[in-house]
């Protein structure tokens, strides 16, 4: 999840809300659509030009029950947006969280979101070829306007990985997108 310093401007001229808040309210709606307590697990990765790995109740993938889920919202909610971007930075941290599980899943994917242009390493670039190795897809959101965002390299990184692409500026149609991806990872 994306929580540079642009994340503070707002989707659209329309909207009276930041990007960060509407991350964070379609992230909330992700969390509570996934079904819990069948072993389904989520690792959450903020990142700006830095990276903080954040999870209930530790920072890796955990499994998503109906009792830890709030904590999963929490870390959601606490997200402050500044900074600069490393795509790079959060791909790897993602990548990282899903190839130390002792039995990996198949089905793992990963949904990167983001408002803006990377501007600091580790870079779409360094990590694609390692996405693309452990064939692991991508799904790139890009939030506000394309030429505002690294939409070139998203759809690149989309197309190599298996995965997809989208760009909104729209509030509503983000979060349906959102839902959207959760139902083709399942």
């Amino acid at each position: 999840l994306d929580r540079s310093g642009s994340m503070t401007g707002y989707a659209n001229s329309g909207s009276t809300d930041q990007k960060i808040d509407v991350l964070k309210y379609a992230s909330d709606e992700f969390i509570q659509m996934m079904t819990k307590d069948i072993g389904n697990k989520l690792g959450i990765v903020q990142f700006n030009e830095d990276v903080v790995p954040f999870a209930a109740p530790q920072p890796d993938l955990k499994e998503l029950t109906t009792a830890n889920e709030i904590d999963f919202q929490n870390s959601v909610a606490s997200l402050i947006a500044d900074g600069y971007t490393s795509m790079g930075d959060g791909l790897d941290e993602a990548l990282n969280q899903l190839t130390a599980v002792s039995d990996p899943n198949p089905d793992q994917e990963i949904l990167l979101i983001s408002d803006g242009k990377e501007n600091r390493s580790l870079y779409i670039a360094d990590v694609q070829p390692d996405l693309v190795a452990n064939g692991i897809p991508v799904h790139a959101l890009g939030l506000g306007y394309s030429y505002g965002i690294n939409e070139t390299k998203l759809i690149d990184l989309a197309t190599a990985t298996g995965g997809s692409y989208r760009i909104t500026s729209d509030d509503i149609l983000f979060r349906k997108y959102f839902l959207e991806i959760l139902a083709e990872a399942a």
